[in-house]
This record gives structure tokens, C-alpha cells and sequence, in this order.
């Protein structure tokens, strides 16, 4: 559940409990990329099936039970796409070599999980994850390096201490 709903929401409330920075640049990314990769998977890859649909003569294939499998919407991942977009976030403001590799193992297990329960191909969660590398390194290099947020005294502080 790493890359999706409430769980991405949590993460971001809690990174503007950091820094409003932070937090303005998470939700950024992450709304930039979800609104790319849903359009893509509602328009021009609108009929791709999904492994279960794809894959429906096949015998014996492996479910996880009490999952729910869907059949379209397959391309690309979203559930890669905003974990890779949240956690190279996370990654970048960490600093910490130890702590962004775990980001990336993190995003990548994602990945995986959403090939071994059926729900995505690889190059399902490929692609849902580039989007999500490319669109957060394009947001955080626009906010680092063209937006003056960065420079806003307020942006600096947790949002509990804005009126400090």
C-alpha cells in the first residue's frame, strides 16, 4: 500500500511537520505524477489488460487470496509511480546513504509486490516507476533551483511553528 491512497498522504503530512518545504515539494511531485500516469492509463492506454485478462487461457496461474484482481488500467504502474515519486523525495531530503538506499529498496519492493499479485507486468511497474524518478527529479530541480520557496523564511519551519 506503499503507493497508494491514505498511506503517501500520511508520509506528507508528516514531512510538512518537518518542513513545509519538504512537504510542498512531496505533494507536488506526487500530484504532477499521479495526474500523468492516471491520464495515460485512462486515455491512450486505456484497453491494456492487466495479467489475470492477458493472461486467461493459462492454467494454474497463482492467486493471492482475498486480493482483488482487476483486468484493464494496467499501463502504467500507479502504485510504482507514487512510490518511486514519494520515496526519491524522501531519498533526496535524507542525506543519508543508508537511509536513501533503503527509500529505493522500499519503492522497489513496491514494484515487485505489484508483479507477484497479478496486478501489473513488468514493464507495467517499469515505466509507473521512470515516471516517477523523472517526474521528481524534474520537481525537486525546479524548486532547488528556480523557485524561491526555497528561500521563504516559513518553508524552513514545521508547519506547527508557522506563527513563530
Amino acid at each position: 500500500m506503499f503507493g497508494e491512497g491514505i498511506l503517501p498522504i500520511c508520509i506528507i503530512i508528516i514531512l510538512f511537520f518537518r518542513k513545509i518545504y519538504y512537504g510542498i515539494v512531496a505533494s507536488v511531485s506526487l500530484i504532477v505524477s499521479t495526474i500523468i500516469v492516471q491520464s495515460l492509463k485512462r486515455t491512450i492506454f486505456s484497453d491494456v489488460l492487466r495479467p489475470k485478462a492477458y493472461l486467461k487461457d493459462v492454467p494454474d496461474l497463482y492467486y493471492i487470496e482475498n486480493i482483488e484482481i482487476y483486468s484493464l488500467h494496467s499501463f502504467p504502474s500507479g502504485h510504482s509511480s507514487g512510490a518511486f515519486t514519494l520515496f526519491i523525495v524522501l531519498a533526496y531530503f535524507a542525506k543519508n546513504k543508508i537511509v536513501q538506499v533503503f527509500y529505493f529498496v522500499m519503492a522497489f519492493m513496491v514494484t515487485l509486490s505489484r508483479v507477484y499479485m497479478m496486478q501489473h507486468f513488468f514493464i507495467d511497474t517499469y515505466f509507473g516507476a521512470a515516471i516517477g524518478v523523472l517526474i521528481s527529479v524534474i520537481v525537486i530541480y525546479y524548486f532547488e533551483n528556480y523557485s524561491s520557496l526555497k528561500n521563504k523564511p516559513f518553508a524552513d519551519k514545521p508547519i506547527y511553528k508557522l506563527n513563530s
